[in-house]
């Protein structure tokens, strides 16, 4: 995460939304073609896919994409899934705020934007906290792609 605040601090930022578009666009295509794989993954792998995500978390707050296909292409039944994703977006925002912080994004502008945003992430979390009761694994799995 570091390292992607630090690229944001001084990089292109054009190349740097078309390479996280592309790259965003590509995980969502996993998703949507269904791609599973069926053993527990090596070690070497899960590093890839945390370290990838704490890049793009640093250079755009786009964590979740790399993680959430890792998790869903895997064996792992939705609460496993859930919980995972519960705790790594929890450690994620805390790198974020200091990584961001460390660098100096944090201004009165941002500020009010979060004045905006916080209740309705609030809101969306107490909605989707509520809903995952409701959905079986078949549901959780199809959610983030209907087009199956």
């Amino acid at each position: 995460m570091p390292l992607g605040a630090a690229v944001l601090a001084h990089g292109d930022t054009l190349a740097l939304r078309w390479g996280i578009s592309l790259l965003v666009l590509a995980l969502l295509a996993l998703l949507i073609l269904g791609w599973r794989d069926k053993e527990q993954p090596t070690v070497p792998v899960s590093i890839d896919v945390g370290m990838t995500a704490g890049f793009l978390g640093g250079v755009s707050q786009v964590a979740g994409p790399p993680v959430v296909a890792f998790w869903m292409s895997g064996p792992w039944s939705a609460p496993v899934i859930r919980a995972n994703l519960i705790i790594y977006f929890a450690l994620a925002s805390i790198g974020s705020l200091v990584a961001f912080w460390w660098h100096g994004f944090f201004t009165m502008d941002v500020a009010r934007l979060l004045t905006v945003l916080v209740p309705a992430y609030a809101i969306a979390l107490f909605c989707g906290t509520r809903a995952f009761r409701l959905a079986s694994d078949v549901v959780f799995r199809r959610v983030p792609s209907p087009m199956r």
